[in-house]
């Protein structure tokens, strides 16, 4: 298991259709500046809140959680949080 924040851009998984284009709160696309911004121990509220947009819940455990926000041209980040806060 990866835990960090990670930003780049991928295709589809195999057998699976492409993530949705996630722009609830935003028409702008989340860029390096904001990514660059996160910091480590940061809540998911608060990263949440720097990109501009809740993201998808990829999985979670009891104290553990990974999220992904994606453009609409399939660059992402994708961010760790163990017991709340950003590793």
């Amino acid at each position: 298991m990866a835990v960090g924040v990670g930003i780049g851009s991928t295709l589809a998984p195999r057998g699976k259709g492409p993530m949705p284009c996630v722009t609830e709160h935003t028409e702008e696309s989340i860029n390096m500046e904001q990514y660059e911004s996160l910091k480590i121990g940061a809540s998911l509220t608060d990263v949440r809140a720097t990109l501009g947009r809740k993201g998808v819940e990829l999985h979670s455990s009891l104290d553990y959680s990974s999220h992904r926000w994606e453009n609409c041209d399939t660059s992402y980040i994708e961010a760790d949080f163990k017991e709340g806060k950003l590793v």
